[in-house]
């Protein structure tokens, strides 16, 4: 039993890091939610040459309280999602990267401990054509996004 779970695990972590940007490509569009008192958006692009590029920003009545350009990108330790958020928030150019820790058809998990909040990010499509976005660590609640298509 224990050898059979071992090699689930095993099996498990060289999927992750085999996989490809290509493999997100139910990402792509544009999203919308109600967040934090506005309406929340992300944007990924169709994912081409190894990338996928993204940005967010919460929107609340008469400006942009928040925003964050996004990448996930193919590099030679497999998928990694980095991050650089809001420079009113955090410094300029604070970029973080989160490998990738676990993917399937429906779910991609990028992880980096060392990371104050969040520590984790996991997109999960739903059969309902939603998106549910959550970032998470131990320390903290964890934020939902429950995303809608956006229609332009």
């Amino acid at each position: 039993m224990v050898t059979k779970l071992i090699g689930l695990v095993l099996a498990m972590g060289a999927t992750a890091h085999d996989a490809k940007v290509d493999e997100l490509s139910w990402m792509a569009g544009s999203w919308t939610c109600q967040k934090w008192g506005g309406t929340y958006e992300e944007h990924w692009s169709t994912p081409a040459g190894g990338l996928l590029m993204g940005f967010s920003r919460l929107l609340v009545p008469g400006k942009s309280a928040f925003k964050e350009i996004s990448r996930i990108e193919d590099t030679e330790d497999g998928m990694v999602l980095y991050v650089e958020v809001n420079p009113k928030r955090e410094k300029a150019g604070n970029i973080t990267a989160f490998p990738i820790k676990e993917l399937t058809k429906e779910k991609v998990v990028f992880e980096n401990l060392k990371h104050d909040f969040p520590q984790r990010v996991i997109y999960t499509k739903k059969s309902d054509g939603t998106i549910n976005a959550r970032i998470e660590d131990e320390g903290q609640p964890a934020e939902d996004f429950v995303f809608q298509k956006m229609k332009l």
